[in-house]
């Protein structure tokens, strides 16, 4: 138990910053930033300490500068003209989505609201191009220091997905210094997933590091590795543009709640993924350590009973989020 010290350690500091931010000022710039850096960091640790990487692999320090420097560069730059693209491929869709909704008897008000004007770009920019852009160039920064074996994939994967986590809960803390109360709660949420950026990079890196092995011997494929990353994040980044949309027109829609009540809401229910996405994360770090295929996680083979409980009973909690937004899409479902 020795070696989860420190990880636990940074983990219950960066907890007490995270009570204190949502309990205290909106503008409590200190605590926030603490909340920014440590829950990404505690998460890296905790996973390298599942991990118990053999003496002598390296602890990621390059990969995560990367990862926290020339990584969000690469996605700013190339941020607007990806969007643009996707706008223009995904547009004509609109239409047959808003009447596919008719068709369905979804409210009207949702669908216009969604599908049209700044609603749907953010849509597209936060489920569509931050995750193909972000789970794309984050793995350079684990790609670029040369792993030598599987831990040390899994660790720089790990480390640059940290280090890009950082920068931007950074990014949302000095938005919320800035901005209204309800920001401060956003900027909650999006450092709880920070879970989010380390397992995705670090599932990509290790699976093109397996690429130099015999297809049976690989412990992930890349597009099971890659279609995990996109799928998962485009999930938590829509997720989170749903609520932005729905509570900018929760009054056409006939929804209660003021800004702090939604962004809390949305904390409870996305904090519960972020969860499960360490959990995910550690649980993959002790697959690579046993040199386990990945699959046997998803089957959970090798958890014993208590384990089990605790995994099904998150993700039957996550599943109050779809159901939440089918009875708002469709609220006939009440009746029946």
């Amino acid at each position: 138990m020795r070696r989860y010290a420190i990880a636990m350690a940074v983990f219950a500091f960066t907890l007490v910053a995270i009570v204190s931010t949502l309990l205290g000022s909106a503008n409590n710039l200190g605590a926030l930033f603490i909340a920014a850096i440590g829950t990404p960091v505690s998460a890296f640790l905790l996973m390298r300490a599942v991990l118990a990487p053999p003496v002598g692999t390296r602890p990621g320090v390059g990969s995560f500068l990367l990862g926290a420097t020339v990584v969000p560069i690469g996605v700013l730059a190339l941020g607007a003209l990806v969007a643009g693209v996707a706008v223009a491929a995904i547009d004509p869709l609109r239409g047959a989505v808003i009447d596919l909704g008719d068709e369905l008897g979804v409210d009207t008000n949702f669908t216009d609201l969604l599908f049209n004007g700044w609603a749907f770009f953010l849509l597209v920019e936060l489920a569509v191009v931050a995750p193909f852009l972000e789970e794309t160039l984050k793995p350079i920064g684990a790609l670029v220091v040369r792993p030598r074996t599987r831990s040390e994939a899994l660790t720089f994967g790990a480390a640059a997905g940290a280090g890009f986590a950082v920068i931007e809960n950074i990014i949302y803390a000095s938005g919320s210094f800035w901005g209204t109360q309800w920001l401060t709660p956003i900027s909650v949420v999006r450092m709880s997933g920070s879970a989010l950026h380390l397992i995705g990079t670090a599932l990509i890196a290790l699976a093109v590091f397996e690429l130099r092995r015999p297809k049976e011997q690989r412990l992930i494929s890349l597009s099971s590795a890659y279609g995990l990353a996109l799928g998962v994040h485009a999930a938590w980044n829509g997720s989170i543009a749903v609520a932005i949309v729905m509570f900018a027109g929760n009054e056409r829609l006939g929804l209660p709640g003021d800004a702090l009540a939604w962004g809390i809401g949305l904390l409870i229910l996305l904090a519960t993924f972020g969860v499960a996405l360490l959990a995910a994360l550690l649980a993959v770090a002790r697959a690579v350590r046993n040199e386990e295929p990945l699959r046997r996680i998803a089957s959970m083979d090798s958890l014993g009973q208590a384990e089990q409980i605790a995994a099904w009973t998150l993700v039957t909690t996550w599943l109050l989020v779809p159901v939440g937004i089918a009875v708002t899409v469709f609220p006939d479902l009440i009746a029946l």
